[in-house]
């Protein structure tokens, strides 16, 4: 199918006439506050810079318009430095967007192809990349996975967030990108210009470049055939191309929380002591007296010292910390405890870590049936053909105790439900398949000197029975007296007799 430019999907005449529309539209080269595309842009922006621990600025917003004495904003906003250590952002989009945090294994159809395909997907490092984008996305609703040249020639990947891009809807359906306005890094300039270009408006035939102001600066024919970038969403868009309206419940607890560290730490700095207070006539109190606890203060007659008690308890604080993070861990599935890394007694099993994480589940399973879908697009961006792909995503483990974890394999083993080579495999995973029958195979060879050589000590197999020791065997001539079963519990009966014989005689 032919691409469609820009240019005639919306009827522009020229295509000066095409920028000059997306310019207004877009609030290009203006501080345009009231743009709903530049509000947009910010409301990520600030999502974003509170994900990165890079959010003083906001933080210090948030306190000027709560608190209006100047007095009052100077001291809490000195003390941001030291109360943003609770990530809200972070924590939450960690827990949640698990769907990567083990490697997923792709696999084409194609012999050949998966095999040029798995060389791409080291290079890109893709699995990082998904990384990446499985947060962001929760995070921002919406990213970009843009291809671009590498100083070495060769294709790379890149998580854009939907703070540094437009996305132009088609006329026909506005649920499909028809074009995208990228911010770029202003660092090339363009032959026979003096102007660095700051944007880039990209559609499937042009790509135009405009300064900071919009103004057009040139037209290039890219010759691809399509945007070399695709566009992933948390779900699939409805009334707007991107949506900014979901994750702001995270973003309100993360200030939230944020601004109640600071009052905390505002309560500990200035009600935290007894503070002296002197009654009565001062006029003849001798000054600069040493208050060290050892040397007493002399006070002239009719003057009394009193302690008054400024400590003031900052549980209400806490409390309502501890209410806005339950509130907004529930949505994601998550428990207060969760979220705030708190064991108790009753968290310590796996069955109830299985069932606290009930709804974290669900919510994997929504992302993994949306992210076949991405799957698909990024095999498509980097020029393979992804009919017929297989997407394997690691499973998370319950956790389990040592002795819990191997009766389990035992149990699934048995069953046809789980093998000793995946068993390795998933603690290891660096490890091929063909390392991991090596390393069984050397286990087991080990294993078996080891059974050699309690036979040859007529020692039993089982580590926790000693047996009869090799004196007492060698004087019942190999005999075993009737209804004894102290001895060998290996079950192999005729390793265990010769092994007898040969001593008693």
């Amino acid at each position: 199918m032919t691409p469609t430019p820009l240019i005639e999907l919306y009827g522009a005449p020229t295509h000066e006439d095409l920028i000059a529309w997306v310019r207004a539209e877009y609030g290009i080269g203006s501080n345009q506050t009231s743009n709903p595309h530049r509000a947009r842009r910010e409301e990520i922006a600030r999502r974003v810079r509170l994900y990165r621990d890079d959010a003083e600025a906001d933080f210090t917003a948030i306190i000027r318009r709560i608190f209006e004495d100047s007095e009052v904003q100077r001291q809490r906003i000195a003390l941001i430095e030291v109360a943003k250590e609770q990530n809200v952002s972070r924590r939450i989009v960690e827990e949640v967007a698990s769907l990567y945090d083990r490697p997923a294994v792709r696999t084409l159809p194609d012999a050949s192809s998966n095999t040029l395909f798995h060389e791409v997907e080291q290079r890109t490092s893709l699995h990082e990349v998904m990384q990446t984008k499985q947060r962001l996305l929760l995070l921002c609703n919406d990213v970009l996975i843009w291809q671009f040249d590498g100083v070495d020639g060769k294709n790379k990947l890149r998580v854009v967030t939907p703070d540094l891009f437009d996305a132009l809807p088609d006329p026909r359906d506005s649920s499909v990108m028809a074009g995208l306005l990228l911010d770029v890094c202003p660092l090339s300039i363009l032959p026979g210009r003096d102007q660095r270009a700051h944007y880039e408006l990209w559609d499937a035939v042009y790509r135009y470049q405009l300064n900071a102001a919009g103004q057009l600066l040139g037209i290039i024919e890219h010759g691809i055939g399509r945007i070399p970038g695709a566009l992933l969403h948390l779900r699939e868009p409805t009334d707007r191309l991107l949506d900014s309206r979901s994750g702001r419940d995270i973003t309100s607890a993360h200030l939230g929380t944020a601004v109640l560290n600071v009052m905390i730490m505002r309560l500990s700095k200035s009600q935290g002591e007894r503070q002296p207070v002197l009654k009565g006539p001062l006029a003849n109190v001798a000054k600069n007296q040493r208050m060290d606890g050892e040397s007493p203060i002399a006070l002239p007659p009719e003057v009394e010292a009193m302690m008054l008690d400024t400590k003031t308890d900052p549980d209400h604080y806490l409390a309502v910390k501890r209410e806005k993070l339950s509130s907004v861990a529930q949505t994601y599935g998550m428990s207060y405890e969760q979220l705030a890394y708190q064991e108790t007694s009753d968290t310590a099993s796996g069955k109830v870590y299985q069932l606290r994480r009930e709804k974290l589940t669900e919510l994997r399973s929504e992302q993994r049936r949306r992210a076949l879908m991405d799957e698909r697009e990024i095999v498509l961006l980097l020029g393979f053909d992804p009919t017929g792909m297989r997407v394997d995503y690691r499973e998370q483990a319950l956790p389990q105790d040592a002795s819990e974890e191997i009766q389990l394999l035992v149990d699934m083993t048995k069953l046809g439900l789980d093998n000793p080579i995946a068993y390795l495999m998933r603690k290891d995973p660096d490890i091929t398949e063909a390392e991991a029958w090596k390393r069984l195979r050397d286990n087991l060879a080990v294993w078996a000197k080891v059974v050699m050589m309690q036979r040859d000590l007529n020692m039993p197999n089982e580590p926790g029975n000693p047996g009869r020791s090799p004196q007492a065997n060698g004087a019942m001539g190999g005999a075993d007296t009737a209804g004894d079963t102290s001895g060998d519990t290996s079950g192999d009966t005729a390793a265990n007799d010769g092994a007898s014989t040969e001593y008693a005689s």
